[in-house]
C-alpha cells in the first residue's frame, strides 16, 4: 500500500499523533451527533461502534479503533485500486449488509397463525402428522392402460398370493410390531426395519405365481390420504386406493382386499399403525421461530428481487445467499 496516502483522523475526546495534541483545524472540526470518530470525510457511528463492541465482546474503546482501522484500510483501497475493483467490493459489501438486515430484521413482531401454519405444514411429519399404516405388500404390476386381458391375469394371480399369505399372516396377529425409535419409522429405510416374516411371505408368493411381474416390499408409514410419513420425503405420496385400503386394516396381521392402484394389483398387510401426534402451539413456535424468520427473510429479499427484476438481471439464488448470512443467536 502506497506511503503517500495521508489521512485526517479525528477521534471524539482525543486526537491520535506522534507529536501529542494538534492545532490542526482539520483535526479540531466537531464531530456530527452520533459519531465517534471522522475518518477523512467518512463518520464512525457510535451504532456502528456498538455493534462491534457487541458481536466481539471488546470494550467501546477497542471498537472505535477496529472500526477506525477498517475505515483507514478502506480509504486507502479507494485510492489505490482500480475503480471498478472497488465497486465490486462494495456491492458484495453493501449486498452482504442488506441481506444481514433482513434476517435481522425478520424477527421483528410476533410470529402470525399464517405463519405458523406454513411452517406447520411444511414440517408435518414432526409436528402434525396423522394416524400412519406401515405395511407390506404383494404387487402383480400392470399399467392402468394394459390390456383387459394383462389386468385379469394379474389379479388372478395377486389372488393366488393373497390365498398363500393366508396362514403365515395369521401369526403375526395378537403380536406386537417389533419397536423402533421415532428417528427410524418416520426416516425410512428398510435395512433397519426388515420384519423377519418378509422373507417367508415372499418365498411363498414366488412358489404360488413365479417371478415375473411380481414385486413383495415393506413400505414406510402412510397416511389415509396417501402421503409418506418421512421426515425426509414428507412431500412424496403412495397411490390413494393404495393408501384407503391399507387404512380400512385394523390391526398387525390383518391382510387387505386385492387392490387395483395405478401399478397394478395389490394385497396388503397391516405390520402396525403409528399414532397421530398434534404439537401444542407454543411448543411449535419455539420449535419453528428459526424456519419462520428465513421465510420472512427470504420473502423479502424475493420482493425486492421482483422488483428489481424489471430494470435489470438479479440472481434468484436468494436462498444460498442468506446461507452466507451469520447472524448471531439465529434460532
Amino acid at each position: 500500500m502506497s506511503r503517500r496516502l495521508v489521512v485526517v483522523v479525528a477521534v471524539a475526546g482525543s486526537t491520535f499523533g506522534c507529536g501529542g495534541p494538534t492545532t490542526s483545524p482539520a483535526k479540531q472540526r466537531r464531530l456530527e451527533s452520533g459519531a465517534l470518530a471522522r475518518v477523512g470525510e467518512g463518520r464512525i457511528l457510535a451504532e456502528t461502534v456498538g455493534r462491534i463492541a457487541s458481536v466481539q465482546d471488546l470494550d467501546v474503546e477497542a471498537a472505535r479503533d477496529l472500526a477506525i482501522r477498517d475505515a483507514l484500510f478502506a480509504t486507502a483501497a479507494r485510492e489505490e485500486l482500480p475503480e471498478r475493483q472497488v465497486e465490486a467490493v462494495e456491492t458484495r459489501v453493501w449486498a452482504r449488509a442488506l441481506l444481514r438486515e433482513f434476517v435481522v430484521s425478520s424477527r421483528e413482531g410476533p410470529i402470525t397463525e399464517e405463519e405458523l401454519g406454513r411452517a406447520t405444514e411444511t414440517y408435518w411429519t414432526y409436528f402434525a402428522r396423522p394416524k400412519g399404516y406401515r405395511t407390506l405388500h404383494a404387487v402383480m404390476l400392470a399399467p392402468e392402460d394394459a390390456p383387459p386381458q394383462t389386468h385379469a391375469a394379474a389379479r388372478e394371480r395377486i389372488e393366488r398370493v393373497r390365498e398363500a399369505w393366508e396362514p403365515i399372516v395369521k401369526r403375526l396377529q395378537g403380536t406386537k410390531a417389533p419397536t423402533y425409535a421415532d428417528g427410524t419409522v418416520f426416516r425410512w429405510n428398510p435395512k433397519t426395519m426388515t420384519e423377519p416374516i418378509t422373507v417367508e411371505l415372499e418365498e411363498a408368493a414366488k412358489a404360488a405365481v413365479g417371478t415375473m411381474g411380481l414385486k413383495v416390499q415393506q413400505l414406510p408409514p402412510v397416511t389415509a390420504r396417501g402421503y409418506i410419513i418421512d421426515h425426509d420425503q414428507s412431500q412424496s405420496a403412495l397411490d390413494v386406493h393404495f393408501s384407503k385400503a391399507a387404512s380400512e386394516l385394523e390391526g398387525r396381521g390383518d391382510m387387505s382386499r386385492v387392490v387395483q392402484s395405478s401399478s397394478g394389483w395389490h394385497v396388503i398387510v397391516l405390520l402396525e399403525t403409528t399414532p397421530a401426534r398434534l404439537v401444542g402451539e407454543a411448543e411449535r413456535k419455539e420449535a419453528l421461530r428459526g424456519f419462520i424468520y428465513r421465510v420472512r427473510a427470504q420473502d423479502r429479499v424475493e420482493a425486492l428481487l421482483e422488483e428489481r427484476r424489471k430494470d435489470v438481471k438479479v440472481t434468484s439464488n436468494h436462498a444460498a445467499l442468506l446461507q452466507l448470512v451469520d447472524v448471531d443467536g439465529e434460532g
